[in-house]
């Protein structure tokens, strides 16, 4: 699995940059309506959940790609919900911990296929334990809050996910170029 995602960091960058300038825009947009603030987060999940089935694609017939493919499956699902029925999200923070949580469960499997393969691979498993937490944050929200509170827990949240992203991207950039030598 490692060779194939190797060969995919371009694709993993893309993730990460969507994710650090979603969590930007989150947490710089002034004035940001809940309407809006759900259907960037629909936008953001659906990009990034057909960027992961890409990568799922390619690496079809190796171990841990049911992973990769349920992560891509719930970022899309996630969005999809948000940007059609936006009032329910916005009436249930909850909707983002369960999503959280689904990610979360989906990067620890590619973590573990990964720590087979790659030694110190510590990047998946921070997002993982990231999502978890915010998840939990999320649970502890009362049922009616504001962008405001949503912002400060989503915003960073996907901030530091494309930043770890990035730091696997890194690593897999070296790999790939050590394959292409060899």
């Amino acid at each position: 699995m490692l060779e194939a995602l190797a060969r995919n960091w371009g694709w993993l960058l893309f993730r990460a940059s969507i994710s650090a300038l979603y969590g930007i825009a989150a947490l710089l947009w002034p004035d940001m309506s809940m309407l809006a603030f759900v259907f960037l987060f629909g936008v953001y999940a659906v990009a990034d959940g057909v960027v992961a089935l890409a990568i799922a694609l390619d690496v079809k017939a190796l171990p841990g790609v049911g992973s990769l493919v349920f992560e891509g499956l719930v970022r899309i699902g996630g969005g999809l919900v948000a940007m059609s029925s936006p009032g329910v999200v916005v009436a249930c923070p909850r909707f983002f911990a369960g999503w959280a949580i689904l990610t979360a469960t989906a990067e620890a499997v590619v973590a573990i296929v990964l720590r087979r393969e790659l030694a110190g691979e510590w990047p998946l498993p921070i997002a993982g334990a990231i999502s978890v937490i915010v998840a939990l944050l999320m649970l502890l929200t009362p049922i009616a809050v504001g962008v405001p509170a949503l912002r400060w827990l989503v915003g960073p949240y996907a901030i530091i996910f494309g930043a770890t992203l990035l730091a696997l991207v890194r690593r897999l950039r070296q790999l790939a170029q050590e394959i292409e030598a060899a």
